[in-house]
């Protein structure tokens, strides 16, 4: 058996039931999402999703402290983003190509 089928259905039905996990994005509606908002129910794709809060805040070296926002600055991904609110969670849908037989 391939590690891109799985024991249940016919590769082709596997891949619809996959494409049901797919959500489209709460915001443009167009690309897949990839963060869902626990509080809530929406979902954004990478491009929408709010980003930057202070819950990600860190305070500058020396500054631990402080209550000065001016002392924090907010981590940035690989890309240079501001990361989402921590109440954002990534969506890990399993790559099927992945799994283990």
């Amino acid at each position: 058996m391939s590690a891109q089928t799985s024991p249940n259905l016919a590769p082709e039905k596997e891949i619809e039931s996959i494409s049901r996990l797919i959500t489209p994005c709460s915001y443009c509606g167009i690309r897949e999402s990839v963060w869902t908002y626990m509080p809530g129910s929406s979902n954004a794709c990478d491009e929408c999703v709010p980003r930057g809060c202070s819950c990600n805040a860190e305070p500058l070296p020396g500054k631990e402290e402080s209550n000065d926002p001016a002392d924090f600055v907010e981590p940035r991904d690989e890309k240079g983003r501001l990361y989402p609110c921590c109440e954002w969670m990534p969506i890990d849908v399993p790559d099927p190509a992945n799994n283990a037989d």
